[in-house]
């Protein structure tokens, strides 16, 4: 493998992070879940779920509100 190092850079540009080998690729399942790709190894990002959950539950407010029943 050829390892360039990088010493007092100014700008990462798109022809350095090209030159970056190795590294796993990580999958985004949705709704707040990576996995590696090819491993069982997953987690979870409660940040982005949390919003999801959040949207999820305003918009079910705002779309019925308590008094009119769901389809």
């Amino acid at each position: 493998m050829n390892i360039k190092i990088l010493e007092k850079f100014e700008v990462l540009n798109s022809e350095m992070l090209a030159s970056v080998e190795g590294g796993k690729k990580v999958v985004s399942m949705g709704n707040g879940m990576y996995c590696y790709d090819g491993t069982l190894k997953c987690w979870s990002n409660p940040s982005e779920i949390w919003s999801i959950a959040g949207k999820v539950i305003v918009n079910g407010w705002i779309n019925y509100g308590p008094w009119i029943p769901r389809p």
